[in-house]
């Protein structure tokens, strides 16, 4: 079975969403067998995730249009990724978290497997794995 899935599942709340970065980077970690303690660079979660999100840009490159249109600072929110320039504008006392173009792309990645339908995925998906990360609990 193909690992990455895991990778769809978190896309997809399959499992606990605490924090995207360290969320991945474990993810990262058992599946390509990473040293647990060296951070994962994030141009490495960005490169799997663009892997398995080119299957479906391919099939509809309208995507790429997107993702480029949406990684831009003042869209970011369309997919989830609130920066403190954006919430500054709607609370300004919320204005905490910097733009990082890295991480909107992350965001943006994640975003094109969550709106994939199962049955265009490449691979079984399969059931999340505790061991991987805390499953969601409805």
């Amino acid at each position: 079975m193909n690992e990455d899935r895991h990778f769809y599942l978190y896309a997809k709340y399959h499992y606990k969403i605490t924090d995207m970065v360290e969320d991945l980077s474990a993810i990262y970690r058992k599946v390509y067998m990473y040293p647990e303690e060296s951070p994962v660079p994030l141009p490495y979660l960005i490169d799997v995730l663009s892997n398995l999100a080119n299957t479906h840009i391919q099939k509809n490159p309208s995507l790429l249009r997107d993702l480029l249109d949406d990684i831009l600072p003042e869209n970011t929110w369309r997919h989830g990724y609130i920066t403190g320039e954006i919430n500054s504008l709607i609370k300004p006392e919320t204005a905490t978290k910097p733009y990082n173009v890295k991480i909107a792309i992350i965001s943006k990645l994640l975003s094109i497997l969550r709106l994939e339908s199962v049955k265009d995925i490449p691979f079984d998906l399969g059931l999340p794995d505790n061991n991987i990360l805390p499953l969601r609990k409805e």
